[in-house]
């Protein structure tokens, strides 16, 4: 350091920089994040491993601590510390991270944040308020909205709507709230906290505004009313006019009898009606789509050339209108096509007209007589119940599911086993775990392995490569609904149809890691209560003592916390055959440990539905965990069930009467 003599003002030393040196500093600091952890004091080395790991992907960051529990964290660049605002909220062993940016001045003390910055979902949103200017509207409710995420931004999902809001510490955090509509008609929309503090207490200092560069996902702050108590949003005219302008060439739609996942609807029917203009698919509530069209044109045109369908099931169809529900109890007349078979006698009509397909609309589709049929593109029903058997048949009895533990994926010989494997074991979709191959070698090992599979990878949130999910789109579509650092979770639609939940799960060697995977899974479990859940993979902790063999009898903390966990998911063991260790250190002697790490969980929906399902850990092979693979076999019953005697009967004091009675019956043919 260099030496600058100070001054002496009334007795007081005082020290004057120039600004050029204060303009040095800010300069130093001008990508800086404060933050705190919210109701628990975190280890600085533990803060400092897991936020460099999950940020480093984005740039590079240090983290310095601070005062009285607060940390500073540096970042190399300013859109590195953007992301990291913009794709909150952060949390460490459960502790909820408050951010914001370093300004000139400011004081790094928790006082200091008066107000947070929270991401929130807002549900049951007006659609005619779904504009940048009306979510503004409905958003101040809470406080001031910052920005909204990349989905609600361009408009491809409308269940709900992810906007960031700086909200005052002090705040109640309400769960519901009103707009009022044009018609004077109050809506509740409902609010759900990615975090929401227990207690935070009250400052009088001055909140620092805290900036997000996302310009096109901007909101503006309106200030709103409380009548009776009650917070009640009333955006102008002008604002409803123009979400009734943003939204009228429109068509609403759901599904008839069957739920097709997003991905496939968008794909399908974006491809048949671009051809008359630019078209968007958009979900909504329960089940129900979107269909925005570019103009009034081609929403008509559609809405002409109709029936539409995709994967054989039926798309009911009518314009939106401004307050309007987006849920099939909305839909009291659908259009639909039908074959009407009339002698020439009745009505007039000549013999020709036999089968001719007429349009109708019918006020209620439980009226409609069964003996009208629904046009179906494929043929005619005979040939359709066919092809649906063989689709259950091969869907019950030729595929399977496998996961595997790897152990890196880069020797020519491993490739050649996981290929095999796949191929004797009819793998429809596998997860690899540990394939520990660069970026660069991904899609060529997948065409050497399994050519035309599609796949996907966890490798954003891990680098070395955890997680590898490969499966053939010609047996089933899988789309991947989420993935972290230690599970990617998907939606598998099988070729009959129905639609399972598989997720394919790596966890952490450290328990204290491991509980974020926890949290996710529970919370999984919620979305996935009312169908098939499969999960399946390396856990890395056991359930029981006797799960380990030569080591240590004993319950941990992990396998504590793991039992609890399936306990809340409400899932369990799949029934298994063959090696019931899964995991070995492949030492001889008294140093060998052996292990069961990895298992197959299936929750009661995947039961009543794949009750005779069946999962095969197989020999380890080129790794020291098992593969495991999960049948689905078609239950056969025998025409000819063997009788039974059961002992019991015998001491009932009835039986010997009722023996006689019958034995004494007359009985033609065989008496069994």
């Amino acid at each position: 350091l260099s030496f600058h003599e100070p001054k002496l003002v009334n007795g007081v030393c005082v020290v004057e920089p120039p600004d050029e040196v204060f303009e040095l500093g800010v300069k130093e600091w001008s990508n800086a994040l404060v933050g705190y952890f919210v109701g628990k004091r975190i280890p600085f080395k533990i803060v400092k491993e897991h936020l460099e790991k999950k940020w480093r992907k984005w740039g590079g960051v240090s983290v310095i601590t601070g005062d009285n529990g607060t940390f500073l964290f540096k970042f190399d660049n300013s859109a590195a510390r953007d992301l990291v605002l913009s794709n909150g909220p952060w949390e460490v062993w459960g502790a909820y991270l408050a951010l914001k940016r370093w300004e000139e001045g400011m004081s790094l003390s928790k006082d200091s944040f008066s107000s947070i910055l929270v991401w929130v979902k807002l549900s049951n949103v007006p659609y005619e308020l779904w504009t940048k200017s009306g979510l503004g509207y409905v958003a101040s409710a809470l406080g001031v909205p910052l920005c909204m995420d990349a989905a609600t931004t361009a408009g491809n999902r409308l269940s709900f709507a992810r906007v960031c809001i700086e909200m005052k510490a002090s705040s109640s955090f309400p769960t519901l709230y009103k707009v009022r509509r044009r018609n004077g008609t109050l809506v509740d929309v409902m609010v759900q906290y990615a975090w929401k503090p227990k207690l935070i207490h009250q400052t009088t200092h001055s909140s620092a505004i805290i900036q997000i560069l996302w310009m096109d996902g901007r909101l503006s702050f309106h200030e709103p009313k409380v009548v009776n108590g009650v917070c009640v949003v009333e955006p102008p005219d002008e604002v409803f006019e123009l979400g009734v302008k943003e939204w009228s060439n429109t068509l609403v739609g759901y599904f008839v009898g069957k739920r097709i996942p997003v991905k496939i609807v968008k794909e399908h029917l974006e491809k048949k009606w671009r051809k008359w203009g630019g078209v968007s698919v958009i979900t909504g509530d329960n089940g129900t789509f979107l269909c925005k069209f570019d103009n009034s044109a081609a929403r008509d045109l559609i809405l002409s050339y109709g029936p539409w369908e995709v994967w054989g099931a039926y798309l009911a169809l009518k314009r939106w209108e401004e307050g309007m529900s987006l849920s099939k109890d909305s839909f009291s007349s659908i259009l639909v096509w039908v074959k009407l078979s009339v002698p020439a006698k009745i009505g007039g009509l000549s013999p020709e007209s036999e089968g001719a397909d007429v349009m109708l609309l019918s006020p209620d589709t439980a009226s409609l007589d069964p003996n009208i049929m629904i046009r179906n593109l494929v043929g005619s029903g005979k040939r359709r119940k066919k092809k649906r058997d063989s689709s259950c048949s091969l869907i019950h009895s030729m595929i399977s599911y496998a996961s595997w533990n790897i152990r890196g994926l880069n020797h020519p010989l491993k490739q050649e086993e996981v290929s095999r494997f796949i191929l004797l074991n009819k793998v429809a979709i596998c997860g690899l775990l540990e394939y520990r191959t660069i970026a660069g070698n991904v899609h060529k090992i997948a065409h050497r392995m399994c050519k035309n599979w599609d796949s996907a990878t966890n490798r954003a949130f891990s680098p070395l490569g955890r997680i590898w999910v490969m499966w053939d789109p010609i047996i089933l579509k899988f789309e991947v609904s989420l993935m972290t650092d230690q599970v990617i979770h998907g939606k598998a639609v099988l070729g009959n149809g129905i639609i399972v939940h598989l997720s394919f799960v790596y966890g952490l060697c450290d328990y204290r890691s491991r509980r974020d995977l926890w949290k996710d899974l529970i919370f999984n479990a919620h979305l996935a209560s009312s169908v098939p859940w499969l999960i399946l993979g390396d856990f890395n902790v056991s359930r029981h003592p006797q799960d380990q063999l030569n080591g240590p009898p004993r319950i941990s903390k992990a396998m504590t916390e793991f039992n609890e966990c399936l306990k809340s998911m409400e899932v369990d063991d799949i029934r298994s055959v063959g090696r019931f260790y899964t995991w070995s250190n492949k030492r001889v002697g008294n140093f060998v440990v052996n292990k069961k790490l990895d298992r197959v969980l299936e929750n009661c929906e995947w039961n009543n539905l794949f009750s005779h399902s069946l999962a095969h850990f197989h020999n380890p092979g080129v790794s020291d965990h098992s593969p495991v693979t999960v049948s689905l076999s078609n239950h056969r019953s025998s025409s000819n069930k063997p009788f039974k005697f059961l002992n019991f009967w015998v001491k009932d004091a009835h039986f010997p009467g009722l023996l006689s009675s019958v034995w004494e019956q007359r009985v033609v043919g065989n008496p069994l």
